[in-house]
């Protein structure tokens, strides 16, 4: 749960993978989210153009944020579909979607239902206690009822059976929730994250049924320091309390077993950034702050009298949602909560560190995994918050025209024997008046200071870093959502010249855009083409047809679309021509058997050439 108004910069990712070991030319990711049931209308609708994606590869595009203070909170439904140019081979995976809730409050809150939250610590699964919640000093060395055994130390093999209830492996001094008093006092806090400027009013706090007293509480505000409160205290942040006493209710009674609401003397107005909230315990008396044991579980050891190779201390969580991806793929806990066992020494500790075990643990189970046991834990999420207040949101929502700008699929190149043919696509057109093609000469000019020869572009006139020159104007779709493809071949070249390129696309309005720079050389020496088959889609028999222009290797083949190879068609020299060879396949494999129907890639190799198109079987 979170304030509405820290809803207008929601992070939208989104990871698309190559399934085949055959590098993807340019695509694009579309992502819509609307509200489930709604099929017309969307209040986000973005796209992103991906230039290339190796085989057996995938990648984690951040899309912009999503505004989501513009619609009322309830289920949404986020939708990712790949737009590839011509179709894709194998569309059955080519979209997906995640159901989600949005849910907007005074607070932020981790806990699975913030709106009716649920202290769990009384369960008879953990302590059994009528009213009890988390503290700080515990029993000296495990004098629960669950009987904690002292860090590293396995009890005795007919002291333990494989259920929920078995507690073990704490460090000596500490339970999972403490006693119900004792002789020191510390803090919890819980790390939030705002992603705009906001004012914080103040913080809430769930206190347990068994709090007996209005005693004494303290709450501060922190800038987060790598994953735990810093040094520094927010100035003005800082107030001194009792439990129980809301500060918003007119009830004069104690508020125990809900939250309760405290306010800052000033609200206190915090740029972006990380915080923490923390509730601070300033008596001797415990003071039972309530606890989730919901999304927290995790799997911390992996023990065998027998060494196993790779075995150790886990910390995986559970619940995805407490994790960060990092760069090699692997998940990482992100901590959200800490404590200090005495209150204003600054002795921080993570309740989920990424290496070791929890600092406020819970469910201790013992299960087996390849014949040995593991032991899974889990960390409370503590009921501490920061309090911002009620904020507006629009009501009825704002919906979105998902005709997005242009969106440029590729933009590409080939040279030919008479010219440079260049060719693009856009996966949608909004307010597209057209297209100018843009060229300059990319030549070899001596360097002054080294003397050197570099390239660089040039004029007709031989001068250095000449401006781009429009060379012909292709006229949009004006507004589309499907894709478009375009060509325009360039015959005014000269041989053995090199040529950048680019689109320079301008709007009804006069707005422009560019595209990516291109690089092509012409020359008749050099030259190789790949024509598409005929015909296609095809039974089983076609042709292909190809042109290279000097005495060469030439390698013409055919793969499925996970790589491999079906049948090897030409492989050897040819002597090189200005007129096309032609080479027809039969639609039999390697070991003469007709191939499946289906979509197909043939790729032409020839040097550090390597051209390749798709072609479709239809028995």
């Amino acid at each position: 749960m979170a304030p509405a108004s820290q809803a207008t910069r929601v992070p939208i990712r989104v990871r698309v993978s190559n399934n085949t070991n055959l590098a993807a030319p340019a695509f694009a990711v579309r992502i819509q989210i609307k509200p489930q049931g709604n099929e017309l209308q969307q209040i986000y609708c973005r796209t992103i153009t991906v230039p290339t994606l190796p085989g057996n590869r995938d990648v984690l595009l951040p899309f912009p944020d999503a505004n989501f203070r513009i619609t009322t909170p309830g289920n949404y439904r986020v939708t990712g579909k790949i737009i590839f140019p011509g179709g894709d081979l194998d569309s059955l995976n080519d979209s997906t979607f995640t159901n989600f809730n949005m849910t907007f409050g005074d607070a932020f809150a981790y806990e699975v239902n913030p709106r009716t939250p649920v202290n769990d610590v009384p369960n008879i699964q953990f302590s059994g206690v009528a009213g009890k919640g988390l503290n700080h000093r515990g029993a000296a060395d495990g004098g629960t009822p669950n009987q904690w055994a002292p860090f590293g130390v396995m009890p005795p093999a007919n002291q333990f059976q494989p259920s929920v209830n078995q507690m073990w492996n704490i460090p000596s001094g500490f339970t999972p929730f403490g006693a119900d008093a004792g002789n020191a006092s510390g803090a919890i806090a819980m790390r939030f994250t705002l992603f705009s400027q906001d004012t914080v009013l103040g913080y809430q706090a769930f206190w347990a049924e068994l709090n007996q007293d209005v005693l004494n509480i303290t709450f501060s505000l922190y800038r987060d320091l790598g994953g735990i409160p810093g040094d520094e205290r927010i100035a003005n942040s800082t107030i001194n309390r009792r439990r129980g006493e809301d500060e918003l209710d007119n009830d004069p009674e104690p508020r125990f077993g809900r939250y309760a609401t405290y306010l800052m003397d000033r609200p206190v107005v915090l740029p972006p950034g990380e915080y923490w909230a923390s509730v601070g315990q300033r008596g001797t008396e415990g003071y039972e702050l309530g606890a989730s044991a919901s999304r927290m579980g995790m799997v911390t050891t992996v023990f065998s009298d027998i060494p196993v190779p790779g075995s150790g201390n886990r910390s995986l969580l559970i619940d995805k949602n407490f994790r960060l991806r990092q760069r090699n793929g692997s998940l990482q806990n992100d901590n959200r909560f800490s404590f200090e066992v005495t209150l204003g020494t600054g002795d921080w500790v993570p309740f989920t560190p990424t290496i070791g075990n929890p600092g406020y643990p819970h469910l201790s189970a013992i299960g087996f995994s390849a014949g040995f046991p593991t032991y899974t834990r889990g960390s409370w999420i503590p009921l501490i918050r920061p309090y911002l207040g009620n904020r507006s949101f629009s009501n009825p929502p704002q919906f979105v025209d998902c005709v997005v700008p242009v969106e440029l699929a590729f933009f590409e190149g080939q040279a030919r024997n008479t010219g440079i043919d260049l060719f693009w696509e856009t996966s949608s057109e909004k307010n597209n008046l057209g297209f100018h093609i843009e060229r300059r000469e990319v030549k070899n000019v001596n360097d002054v200071t080294s003397g050197k020869p570099v390239l660089t572009c040039v004029d007709n006139s031989g001068a250095k870093d000449a401006p781009w020159a429009a060379i012909h104007f292709e006229a949009g779709a004006g507004n589309t959502t499907t894709s478009t493809p375009y060509k325009y071949f360039d015959k005014d070249v000269t041989p053995g010249s090199t040529y950048e390129y680019r689109l320079r696309q301008v709007d009804f309005d006069g707005t422009e855009s560019f595209s990516n720079v291109i690089a092509e050389t012409f020359g008749a020496d050099n030259t190789v083409a790949l024509d598409d088959n005929f015909p296609n889609p095809t039974p089983g028999k076609t042709t292909f047809q190809f042109r290279v222009a000097n005495r060469s290797n030439v390698k013409l083949e055919i793969f499925d679309m996970m790589g491999n190879l079906v049948r090897t068609l030409y492989s050897d020299v040819v002597a090189g021509s200005p007129a096309p060879y032609r080479y027809e396949w039969n639609g039999l494999d390697n070991n003469g058997y007709e191939v499946a129907s289906g979509s197909y890639l043939y790729k032409l190799t020839t040097g550090e050439t390597s051209i390749a198109k798709t072609l479709t079987v239809v028995r």
